[in-house]
């Protein structure tokens, strides 16, 4: 089942979000660090935050999933007004991948945008994580800048 997020799905969001930022952590360890990424309090003040929808997936015993979306006015003086839902955070337990739940939870934020009249859903998503990347395109997201670095 597919619904809001409350207070008391901060543990399996954390666990969730441990294997998240620990996939990052081995891909990019000049950026990421091995850390846990949240801490309750932040959990209760993100649930509270005005323009932020954290949507989970469970199956009735615990979470197998979680997103995290920001609604953005944006617009300046060389761009149009657009209002965005952007997906700050999206993941499956390891167990739970590949079962459509990532699907279902990407469905129900962009119906939730659709539903407050955002022109757009988006995200970023790191060039090492093919899967994600192939995910994306299969829920028809198209590339639409590209952030580059270089090292020094």
């Amino acid at each position: 089942m597919i619904r809001k997020a409350k207070e008391e799905d901060f543990e399996g969001v954390l666990r969730i979000f441990r294997e998240v930022q620990n996939l990052h952590a081995e891909n990019e360890p000049n950026i990421f660090r091995f850390c846990d990424p949240i801490d309750f309090s932040r959990f209760k003040e993100m649930l509270n935050e005005e323009n932020m929808e954290i949507f989970v997936a469970d199956d009735g015993e615990q979470i197998l999933g979680f997103l995290v979306g920001v609604m953005v006015n944006m617009g300046s003086n060389l761009t149009l007004p657009r209002k965005v839902f952007g997906v700050e955070n999206l993941a499956v337990s390891k167990h739970a991948q590949k079962s459509g739940i990532g699907e279902s939870l990407m469905k129900k934020a962009i119906q939730f945008a659709n539903e407050e009249k955002c022109d757009s859903v988006n995200l970023s998503v790191w060039v090492f994580n093919e899967n994600a990347k192939g995910f994306y395109k299969h829920l028809g997201f198209k590339e639409k800048s590209i952030k580059m670095q270089l090292d020094l």
